[in-house]
């Protein structure tokens, strides 16, 4: 019989960060302000890098100049993820 913290330890190299991802995509208004948070959206975690997609050059452009901060507030409430980077990229209007 394994021991609880045994199948939790597997479980999170299992799951954690698609857990980490889903809070972090949960909880983007938090990270970034509800005005912002309402123009772009996270879409994946890859490699230190957080994509994010937008529905306007102009909210590339302000999540661009907003990164320092939102780095530091990602590594804060989510820095399990590791997240170095952002990586912004224009799509249709967010739904």
């Amino acid at each position: 019989m394994d021991r609880l913290g045994d199948v939790l330890r597997r479980w999170l190299a299992e799951f954690g960060d698609a857990a980490s991802s889903s809070a972090l995509f949960q909880g983007w208004s938090d990270v970034v302000g509800p005005e912002l948070a309402a123009h772009t959206l996270p879409v994946e975690v890859e490699r230190g890098r957080l994509i994010v997609a937008a529905d306007h050059p102009g909210w590339v452009q302000l999540l661009r100049t907003r990164e320092p901060a939102i780095l530091r507030r990602l590594g804060r409430s989510h820095g399990a993820l590791g997240i170095a980077r952002i990586v912004t990229v224009l799509r249709d209007p967010i739904e």
